[in-house]
């Protein structure tokens, strides 16, 4: 066996055991009785997190989980729009896999929604990069924002206008799209995107609000709003 057919092999033995350690976890959390969901669900983030990391009980992971799974999967879908919803699945398994793996390395748990979102971020931005088939599955993605100069979310209520942004935004560079998404789909603050995408606060709001008045002006151009 070469050099490179070693590496390739324990890269696979490397994902399995991930795999599994996965699946272990995705066993024991059908375990868990209603109560005991109902028990975390009061908990904020920074709580939740803390006790997990003191008693490593599994039916707090699995809250954890059910918080972000469905925030993730939207998060993802919304960024590589053109991917069919199995591939999202696959990506989104690897965070969760890597959340599980990685948690009791988080230096503050007060920043855990931002850390979880940096997973998702660096695993979607490597699938960008890594990718060699382009998909044309598109599902719609529109931010609702509104600009100084024009109430896009109004403006969306109108079927032509739906479709002209959504083929606009299509045209985006990924990093400007992901922006509009977590910002406007997920509610980040601007510390916490920066936080996410490294990208300085500074930067961001410029990026940010150049594409939304970019996009207001384009909606002018075309005739399709006042």
């Amino acid at each position: 066996m070469n050099s490179k057919n070693k590496i390739d092999f324990y890269l696979l033995i490397l994902y399995v055991s991930m795999v599994m350690e996965w699946l272990a976890f995705l066993f024991l959390s059908m375990k868990f009785d209603r109560e005991g969901k109902r028990r975390w669900k009061h908990l904020a983030d920074e709580d939740l997190v803390k006790e997990y990391l003191v008693h490593k009980e599994e039916s707090v992971f699995s809250e954890i989980y059910t918080r972000y799974n469905d925030r993730i999967f939207n998060y993802m879908k919304k960024y590589i729009y053109y991917c069919p919803e199995d591939i999202i699945q696959e990506l989104l398994a690897e965070v969760f896999i890597k959340v599980y793996l990685n948690i009791s390395t988080i230096k503050d748990v007060k920043s855990f929604k931002s850390w979880i979102y940096h997973i998702a971020h660096n695993i979607t931005v490597n699938f960008i990069k890594g990718q060699k088939e382009v998909y044309t599955d598109a599902d719609n993605i529109l931010p609702q924002a509104e600009d100084k100069r024009i109430n896009i979310e109004e403006e969306f209520m109108d079927n032509e206008v739906r479709e002209f942004v959504f083929n606009e935004i299509k045209k985006y560079d990924d990093k400007i799209r992901e922006l509009i998404i977590f910002k406007f789909y997920h509610n980040l603050t601007f510390d916490e995107i920066s936080d996410i995408t490294h990208i300085p606060l500074r930067t961001l709001k410029y990026k940010l609000k150049h594409a939304l008045i970019d996009l207001g002006e384009k909606l002018k151009q075309a005739g399709l709003c006042g």
